[in-house]
C-alpha cells in the first residue's frame, strides 16, 4: 500500500501498529527472559538444557535431514509419533513441486516476454520472497546450534510460502484460466485438512479394542499371573525367536483387569543379553499410552502389542531374553503371583531368542563405521563379555582404510562407565608401520588387550574404539548417516565386569552328584548340583556343572554350554545355553587340571507345563553349532535326575 502511494507516513504507521500488537502479546516474554538470563531470546538456557548439534552443520547433513523436513511441514503429529499414509506426503510433495517448477517458468517467462506479474506487486512479492528467505536462513542458523530441523520452525514462513506456490501453479497457465489450478489444489488441500483428524489423528489415539471371551480364550501362550492387586497377564505372543541385530521384535501381551485401579501403571518392557544387560526397553501405558490403568473397569481385557529394537551392535554370539511387568512411575515394579498364589518376582521372562548374524568376510561382528572419511572399522571381536576385575579383555578391531594414512595414526580402545569415566584404555596399532601406511583395501587386524584394575567396580561398561591423528592425539570424527558427526569414539557393545572374586575360579569343588564324562581334549563333567527336583515354571531351575579342563593346549574356541530341560517327547521346555561361568572362565581361558564351577539358571518356554523332565546338558562351537561328543560318541549327556514341574 505504501509502495502504491508512494508514502512513507501508512508505512510508518502499519510498522508501528503491528510492533505494537506483537508486542502486546510477546513482548512479556522477551521482558522475563531478559529479566531471568539477561537474554531477551532465552538461547544460551535453552540451548544448555537441549545440548548442542555435536560437528558443524555441512551441506551433507542438511541433505540428509531435509526429507524429515519437508515430512514434518506437512504433518507429523504427535509428539513426531503420528506419521500420515505415503501417499499423504507424496501428494503434498507434487503439490510443492508443481509451484516451484512454476515459479521456474514463469520467470523464464519473464526473459521471454518482459512480463510475468503486475509491475505493481513486485514490491509485495519481494517481501514475500525476503521474509521467506529470512526464516530459511534463521532455520539453518538455528539447526546448526541444535539437532531441531523440524517442519513447524517454518510455520512463520507459511502463509509467505503459500502465496508464492499459488503463484507458482498460477503460472503454468495464461489468462482466466491461471486460476484454476490453484483453486483446484485449494479444494484438494482443504478436503485433505477436513480428513486429517478423522483420517490420522483420531485412529491413532482410539483406545484399544476390548477382548471378547473366546479371544481370551484363544492366548497363544497362557501365563495367568496376578500383577499387583488389580491386574493379570494372562499370556503373550512372540513372533519371532530369532533375531538379528537392527531388527524390530513383536511381542503382544494380553492383559486384564482384575479391579479398579486408583494409579496409572507403566508395561516395562527390557531385552537383556546373555549377561542380563538390558540393552533396549519400551516402557508407556497400557494400549499403546493410550489406555492407562485409571480407566479399566474389572473384566476389560486387550492385546498389547510392543516393538522393541535390536542394538545394531548387539554382540554375537547372543542369546537375549524379553523381561516384562508392571510398575509405579518413578517408583517399585508390582510382585506377581501365579495361579497358586506363589510369589514369582517382579518380572517375567519369556522364552530366549536367538541372535543370528550373518558373518562378514569372516567377522563375527561386522560393522560399517566411518571415521573422518579416512578409515572404516568394519567389524570386532571380543574373547568374552563378562569376566572378573583383575583379568584382561582381549578385544579385535578390523579396520579397512579409504585412503593412506599419514604418519601419526593410531587406534584406540576404552572401557567407559554410564557417567563417562574412562576405567580401562588401551593403544592398538599405527596406521604407519614399518614406515609403510595402510593402504585403501587392505583390511587391518588389530587385536588390544585391556587390562582390568582388580579394584574395578563391578557392573556394566561400554566398550568404545576410536582412532587418533596426528601428534597433538586430536581424534578422528566418527561420521554417521547423512554425515552427522557422532562423537569421537565408536561404542561397540556393553559387558558386565564382576567382582574380583568370582565363583568360576580353579577350586575343589563339591558337587551334589559325582560324574566321570569326558568331551576328549576340552573337558571332562565331574558333576553338578540341583537344588530342587520340584519347581514352578514361573521361576528358574537352578542347576551347577562342575568341569575339569584336560586339554593338553590351549583351546582356540570358546564353546557354549547348553542345559536342556525334555519333556516325555523330547521336546525342549526349558533352557539356558551360554559360555562357562556366565562368560567369566570361557573355554580359551581353561588350563589343564583346573575345575570351573558353572552355574545355569534354565527359563521355561512352555509355562504351561507340567509333568516330570529330565535335564541334559553338553557343549557346542556358536559359530557352527556343532556338539562336541563325548568319549563314547554321545553328543550330550542326560544327567540321572528327573525334576517335576507343578505350575
Amino acid at each position: 500500500v505504501s509502495w502504491r502511494r508512494r508514502g512513507w507516513r501508512d508505512f510508518l504507521r502499519c510498522g508501528v501498529v503491528m510492533l505494537a500488537v506483537a508486542g502486546a502479546i510477546a513482548g512479556w516474554w522477551y521482558y522475563r527472559n531478559w529479566r531471568l538470563y539477561h537474554d531477551p531470546l532465552g538461547w544460551v538456557n535453552f540451548l544448555a538444557l537441549m545440548g548442542r548439534r555435536s560437528g558443524s552443520l555441512t551441506p551433507q547433513v542438511l541433505l540428509s535431514e531435509l526429507p524429515g523436513l519437508i515430512r514434518s511441514y506437512w504433518g507429523v503429529f504427535g509428539w513426531f509419533s503420528v506419521a500420515a499414509p505415503d501417499w499423504y506426503y507424496a501428494l503434498f510433495g507434487a503439490i510443492a513441486a508443481a509451484g516451484l517448477g512454476g515459479l521456474v517458468v514463469g520467470a523464464a517467462r519473464v526473459g521471454l516476454h518482459g512480463q510475468w506479474v503486475n509491475r505493481d506487486r513486485l514490491p509485495a512479492l519481494a517481501t514475500v520472497a525476503v521474509w521467506v528467505t529470512a526464516v530459511g536462513v534463521g532455520l539453518v542458523r538455528w539447526s546448526s546450534l541444535i539437532p531441531s530441523f523440524q517442519g513447524r520452525l517454518l510455520f512463520p514462513a507459511a502463509a509467505a510460502m503459500a502465496v508464492l506456490l499459488a503463484l507458482g501453479l498460477g503460472s503454468w497457465l495464461t489468462g482466466r484460466s491461471r486460476e484454476a489450478p490453484v483453486l483446484v489444489v485449494g479444494a484438494v488441500m482443504a478436503a485433505v485438512a477436513v480428513w486429517v483428524p478423522f483420517g490420522i489423528i483420531r485412529p491413532a489415539y482410539a483406545p484399544p479394542r476390548l477382548l471378547t471371551e473366546a479371544e481370551v480364550a484363544a492366548i497363544p501362550e497362557r501365563l495367568d499371573l496376578q500383577v499387583g492387586e488389580g491386574m493379570e497377564l494372562l499370556g503373550y505372543r512372540l513372533d519371532a525367536r530369532e533375531a538379528r541385530p537392527g531388527d524390530d521384535l513383536a511381542v503382544t501381551l494380553y492383559w486384564r483387569a482384575r479391579a479398579r485401579m486408583d494409579r496409572d501403571y507403566s508395561v516395562f518392557v527390557h531385552l537383556l543379553d546373555q549377561n542380563g544387560i538390558k540393552i533396549a526397553q519400551r516402557d508407556r501405558y497400557p494400549g499403546r499410552g493410550l489406555f492407562p490403568t485409571t480407566l479399566w473397569r474389572p473384566g476389560d481385557a486387550i492385546a498389547d502389542t510392543y516393538f522393541v529394537h535390536v542394538p545394531e551392535n548387539t554382540f554375537n554370539p547372543n542369546h537375549l531374553t524379553l523381561e516384562v511387568g508392571l510398575y509405579v512411575l518413578g517408583g517399585e515394579r508390582l510382585p506377581m503371583r501365579d495361579r497358586e498364589g506363589r510369589a514369582v518376582g517382579d518380572a517375567v521372562r519369556l522364552p530366549e531368542i536367538r541372535l543370528h548374524v550373518e558373518a562378514r568376510d569372516g567377522i563375527a561382528n561386522p560393522l560399517a563405521v566411518t571415521l573422518d572419511g579416512r578409515v572404516r572399522l568394519v567389524g570386532y571381536d571380543l574373547d568374552r563379555t563378562a569376566l572378573p576385575a583383575g583379568e584382561t579383555l582381549t578385544l579385535t578391531l578390523f579396520w579397512k582404510p579409504l585412503e593412506p594414512l599419514a604418519p601419526g595414526h593410531r587406534t584406540f580402545a576404552v572401557l567407559r562407565a554410564w557417567d563417562g569415566a574412562i576405567w580401562v584404555g588401551a593403544a592398538g596399532r599405527s596406521g604407519t608401520e614399518a614406515g609403510r601406511a595402510w593402504q585403501p583395501g587392505q583390511v587391518i587386524t588389530d587385536t588390544l588387550r585391556l587390562v582390568l584394575p582388580p579394584d574395578m567396580p563391578p557392573g556394566e561398561y561400554y566398550v568404545d574404539a576410536g582412532m587418533y591423528a596426528g601428534a597433538a592425539s586430536q581424534r578422528l570424527s566418527v561420521v554417521g548417516r547423512g554425515g552427522r558427526v557422532e562423537g569421537d569414539r565408536y561404542a561397540l557393545t556393553r559387558i558386565r565386569v564382576l567382582p574380583a572374586t568370582q565363583p568360576g575360579e580353579p577350586g575343589s569343588p563339591s558337587p551334589q552328584h559325582p560324574l566321570d564324562i569326558t568331551f576328549p581334549g576340552v573337558a571332562r563333567l565331574v558333576g553338578y548340583s540341583i537344588d530342587q527336583q520340584v519347581v514352578n515354571p514361573y521361576e528358574r531351575l537352578r542347576l551347577t556343572l562342575y568341569w575339569e579342563a584336560v586339554n593338553e593346549d590351549a583351546l582356540s574356541t570358546d564353546y557354549t554350554v547348553f542345559t536342556h530341560l525334555l519333556d516325555a517327547g523330547s521336546r525342549v521346555v526349558a533352557q539356558h545355553d551360554g559360555p562357562p561361568a556366565s562368560g567369566w572362565r570361557p573355554t580359551s581361558s581353561w588350563t589343564r587340571g583346573e575345575v570351573i564351577i558353572d552355574p545355569h539358571h534354565l527359563a521355561f518356554s512352555d509355562l504351561g507345563f507340567a509333568s516330570e523332565g529330565v535335564v541334559e546338558v553338553g557343549l557346542y562351537d556358536p559359530a557352527t553349532m556343532q556338539r562336541l561328543v563325548t568319549a563314547t560318541g554321545e553328543d550330550r549327556v542326560v544327567l540321572p535326575v528327573r525334576v517335576e514341574v507343578k505350575p
